[in-house]
């Protein structure tokens, strides 16, 4: 629902105050990704992967810890994933985004 639709409803006479109160604290889609986009740009997942147990551990079933770990390169999945993998992933991004108003 589109905040412009969501104030118009949050006004209406049979809403209580306490609801409109409530409604109005919860965050929205756009303070989610400034406070994502905070985080990615903060330098956590540089940080993540220069910690010695990530640069030099392994799991359980011995995997590299530094392999959960990419450059973050635009187009860098050609490196992993097959052309038929990317549009498999593509479709379903816009699957999930159908609706949203956020395009990809």
């Amino acid at each position: 629902m589109a905040d412009k639709e969501l104030n118009m409803n949050v006004r209406d006479d049979n809403v209580s105050e306490e609801t409109k109160k409530l409604i109005s604290s919860l965050p929205t889609y756009e303070d989610s990704l400034v406070k994502l986009c905070k985080y990615q740009g903060s330098g956590a997942v540089d940080n993540l992967s220069r910690l010695e147990v990530n640069r030099t551990g392994k799991t359980l079933t011995n995997v590299d810890h530094n392999s959960f770990f990419r450059k973050g390169e635009v187009g860098g999945c050609k490196n992993y994933l097959t052309p038929e993998m990317e549009n498999k992933i593509d479709m379903i991004i816009d699957e999930e985004l159908k609706g949203s108003g956020l395009t990809f």
